[in-house]
């Protein structure tokens, strides 16, 4: 599995696990020239805007925890991207960013390990 369709499959993951969890999905990969947001959804409990940033890892050789792959340049540029949402949509006064970890076992079992971290404030630092 190359790293595009480990991405993709994650990001699967990510969206079947934030359904079952109480969120509504508005955007896949909303995207500008300078980076995209994976997810945004709405928390349906607390009525707040989401976004999702989503990493996907596979266990085996090498292998890192998928939230150290989310590293500060990429921070900055969800930066910009949740920033220009935010601009098209002015009425959006409560959000926040999460991040959702999916990691594959390195068999072919199936098992999925799925953490969701939520409100990640430390990254705006």
């Amino acid at each position: 599995m190359n790293k595009r369709s480990l991405g993709k499959q994650g990001e699967d993951v990510a969206v079947s696990y934030l359904e079952k969890n109480g969120y509504r999905i508005l955007w896949r990969n909303w995207r500008r020239p300078w980076g995209e947001i994976d997810i945004v959804a709405e928390d349906v409990t607390t009525k707040e805007l989401v976004f999702v940033e989503v990493k996907s890892a596979r266990q085996g050789t090498g292998f890192i925890d998928p939230e150290e792959n989310l590293t500060p340049r990429k921070i900055n540029k969800l930066r910009r991207v949740i920033l220009s949402y935010l601009v098209q949509n002015p009425d959006q006064e409560n959000w926040r960013l999460d991040v959702v970890t999916v990691t594959f076992a390195s068999s072919d079992t199936g098992r999925v390990q799925v953490a969701h971290y939520k409100n990640i404030e430390c990254l705006w630092e």
